[in-house]
């Protein structure tokens, strides 16, 4: 989000970060959340963002034929337990070489979304592994706050 104006930051504020960096020809993307102050709710969205987001890779890692449909799935029911709905129409997207591959046909099977059922772990037209980007975005039930967590899902990376 683009803010129209300057934001104050208050001594309760949620606060997230996405940064999309770029390396060489490579991009990627990575998003925290901060949380200043002491509102218990808040505090435990930051610690059901991050626990959200491991289980997420883990179920990930341990699914050889994981689909987007699967794995977004999996994370709007462990959203929804934990009491949030998720802000966003997808988990995640696909990442590589900038800019973004385009996109032909279907834009779907770039996304963890329930419109993608192909496998997660395929390779490109050039027989390079695709590398996703974890999203997991949660709101409140009563959309009074939110944040969210994103990362590279590769077996090292923890957050």
């Amino acid at each position: 989000m683009n803010p129209d104006s300057d934001l104050t930051l208050q001594d309760d504020s949620v606060i997230y970060i996405d940064f999309g960096p770029v390396v060489g020809d490579m991009e990627a993307d990575i998003g925290r959340t901060y949380v200043l102050g002491n509102r218990v709710e808040h505090h435990q969205l930051l610690s059901d963002l991050i626990r959200i987001w491991e289980e997420g890779k883990a179920f990930y890692e341990s699914q050889a034929d994981i689909t987007g449909q699967g794995l977004f799935s999996f994370i709007k029911e462990l959203a929804e337990k934990s009491g949030y709905t998720l802000a966003d129409w997808h988990s995640g997207h696909l990442i590589g070489q900038f800019p973004h591959e385009r996109v032909i046909g279907d834009e779907s099977i770039h996304y963890i979304c329930p419109e993608n059922p192909l496998p997660l772990k395929r390779h490109g037209s050039n027989g390079e592994n695709y590398v996703w980007i974890l999203e997991v975005h949660l709101v409140s039930q009563d959309k009074q706050f939110g944040g969210f967590v994103e990362d590279l899902l590769l077996p090292e990376i923890s957050i």
